[in-house]
């Protein structure tokens, strides 16, 4: 675990919603991974356990008490409800405390080092703070809503991810849209609001699509017909007896005349 739960971004325009949740969780349909968080003011909220914390959820810790958890705050897209995603449980005061790191020594093995900095107890952390960077597409002053893009960078390729969009209450005294601001959230019932906003930078260009210039080849140029509509046979000269001279002195197609009836 690391030293706190939610720690400085480590560069300007980092990406994040992440937070902290003092509740009890209540399993539902029999399967850990998925049920609610119940919190301290009595507010149930839609939860999913991901699959790194459920051992550790199924070894160490008590469902019948309260707990820190680490979280990552969503939106529904249907309810618009807050949901959360568990990613961790920071109580080090009770939970096994993390062993030493090895290090090489000057004379060439390994010697345990203890931890540089104390952990920070789950009593000295604020009980529903949250943390939120990223890009503004929404904002409305009559509403007092804004909704921040979050990237998801995704840690087996960089350049892919995905991204998702959170709902906040308030607002802030300048337009924001399509910039990067860092907003300090508390959670109020079901809602998270913001309590700190700062603006970060303005949002780079987005990359213009390049556009498909295959050319679409032309069709082939037909045939022209013969004089009674039809193609004439390559190859196979016409009869004799089908054959008269043309007004214009060349060759066409003649139908030969029927024989004149006899009494």
């Amino acid at each position: 675990m690391r030293q706190e739960p939610i720690p400085k971004p480590s560069e300007p325009m980092q990406f994040r919603a992440i937070g902290l949740l003092r509740a009890r969780y209540v399993v539902s349909d029999d399967q850990l991974s998925r049920g609610h968080l119940v919190t301290t003011d009595g507010i149930e909220i839609s939860t999913v356990i991901l699959g790194r914390v459920v051992s550790l959820v199924k070894k160490h810790i008590d469902l019948s008490q309260e707990h820190l958890w680490v979280v990552y705050p969503r939106t529904d897209d249907r309810s618009q409800k807050l949901q959360v995603q568990v990613v961790g449980v920071w109580e080090p005061e009770t939970l096994q405390s993390r062993p030493p790191t090895l290090e090489t020594n000057p004379t060439g093995g390994l010697q345990a080092v203890p931890p540089k900095s104390p952990v920070v107890d789950s009593h000295h952390l604020p009980d529903g703070y949250f943390s939120v960077r990223g890009e503004v597409v929404y904002q409305s002053a009559e509403k007092e809503q804004i909704v921040v893009k979050v990237k998801q960078v995704s840690r087996k390729d960089p350049k892919k991810g995905r991204a998702f969009k959170l709902k906040l209450q308030g607002q802030v005294e300048q337009k924001a849209l399509h910039q990067f601001w860092d907003f300090q959230v508390y959670r109020q019932g079901e809602q998270l609001v913001i309590h700190e906003s700062t603006f970060v930078a303005k949002m780079p260009p987005k990359k213009a699509k390049k556009k498909n210039n295959r050319r679409i080849p032309s069709r082939p140029t037909r045939r022209p017909l013969g004089d009674l509509g039809e193609k004439r046979p390559v190859g196979k000269p016409v009869p004799a007896s089908h054959r008269r001279e043309g007004a214009n002195g060349g060759d066409g197609l003649a139908v030969p005349s029927p024989a004149p009836e006899t009494l």
